[in-house]
């Protein structure tokens, strides 16, 4: 939560902290199995007697390369970080160098919910949402995929944006019309007179 923290306001504070579903490194473990294991197969097929081949060689700065891209890919979405907090979505990403994506409950109109057949055995889910405004109406704002307990999180995201929205008057029901001052504030203390 530290790195966190500070990119929180003094009145704001985090609900929901979470990150990228493990899921979303299948792709990459499978493609770094399959380049080391061509690599290897390679080797054996170019140079089976000599181990100091340069096509030994070769191979092997490639499996290494492999084994580095998955490396990079693991920390980097280990370190990517999506939070809710009760006035906005913030989104964290990069190592080296950091990008912040701040959106407020203000700009966020509709909310899509996803959740495909490899999300439910897994257990991750996919939220869009468009954007709200004179320049944003109904456009893509932001798409979180493989987002680990999505429902957890689209229930705190939707009742943050409904509280957060303003009320229409014309449209609200009777008691919504009170003013504050006026509203019912219980039942009347007892008076022995």
């Amino acid at each position: 939560m530290s790195r966190i923290s500070r990119l929180l306001h003094p009145d704001e504070y985090p609900i929901v902290e979470t990150g990228v579903h493990r899921s979303a490194l299948i792709g990459p473990a499978l493609s770094t199995v399959l380049v080391v294991a061509a690599a290897a197969a390679a080797g054996f097929v170019f140079s089976p007697e000599r181990g100091d081949d340069i096509v030994d060689v070769a191979v092997g700065i490639v499996a290494v390369a492999a084994a580095l891209r998955f490396a990079w890919k693991l920390v980097s979405l280990r370190r990517k970080k999506i939070v809710l907090t009760d006035h906005r979505i913030i989104i964290v990403t990069g190592m080296v160098a950091r990008q912040v994506v701040s959106i407020p409950f203000g700009r966020v109109g509709d909310i899509l919910y996803r959740r495909p057949v490899m999300g439910r055995l897994l257990g991750y889910g996919v939220i869009e949402m468009t954007g709200v405004g004179p320049y944003l109406e109904g456009r893509p704002l932001l798409r979180i995929e493989r987002l680990p307990e999505p429902d957890h999180f689209y229930r705190s995201l939707s009742s943050l944006i409904a509280s957060r929205r303003p009320t229409d008057p014309a449209t609200e029901e009777a008691e919504y019309l009170v003013p504050f001052d006026e509203a019912d504030t219980g039942p009347l203390p007892r008076v022995v007179v």
